[in-house]
């Protein structure tokens, strides 16, 4: 039908209970990854064998960066995926628990054992600083989300809303 409005932005409501228990598993072992990651990347740098440095230290970087790209993106995805607005607290609730724990682990990694190089810190703070933001703007994202799908407007209106939204900041950072 020509004019009939519709949602242009629907909500995800596709994950069950599973979804959330593998989600939340994959969490609690990217964080359990970043303890580990540095005294694994110590006994991969002191091996004898050229051939294990090497496959150590790409399975050691892969590991790395699925957990940093865990900890930045799954908070976001677990939260668009609830369907009461009102229940993303808990996801917020968790984040914040993490946070404590890659807290608590950034400013006590030296009792720990842990050794940085000089210099190198600062990485320490990566994690919590990676789940941090990672949190923030999936919740901005799905809180986003959640307002655009409860107005009923066609996909042409949004669209022309975008483009009118684009032009209005081209022409206000033309004049600066």
């Amino acid at each position: 039908m020509v004019g009939t409005e519709e949602v242009a932005v629907a909500f995800v409501r596709d994950w069950n209970v599973w979804s959330f228990v593998i989600a939340g598993a994959a969490l609690l072992l990217s964080t359990g990854f970043v303890y580990v990651s540095v005294p694994a990347l110590g006994i991969l740098t002191s091996a004898r064998d050229d051939t294990l440095r090497v496959l150590g230290g790409v399975a050691w970087g892969t590991g790395v960066l699925a957990a940093i790209g865990t900890l930045a993106v799954l908070p976001g995805m677990i939260m668009r995926h609830i369907p009461e607005h009102s229940n993303v607290g808990w996801v917020l609730l968790g984040a914040l628990v993490l946070g404590v724990v890659l807290l608590y682990w950034a400013l006590s990694s030296s009792s720990f054992g842990y050794e940085f190089e000089r210099g190198f810190g600062w990485v320490r703070w990566i994690p919590l600083g990676v789940l941090l933001l990672g949190t923030i703007i999936g919740a901005a994202v799905d809180g986003l989300n959640r307002a655009a799908s409860s107005i009923p407007t066609t996909v042409g209106t949004v669209v022309v809303m975008i483009v009118i939204g684009a032009g209005a900041i081209f022409l206000w950072l033309r004049d600066r």
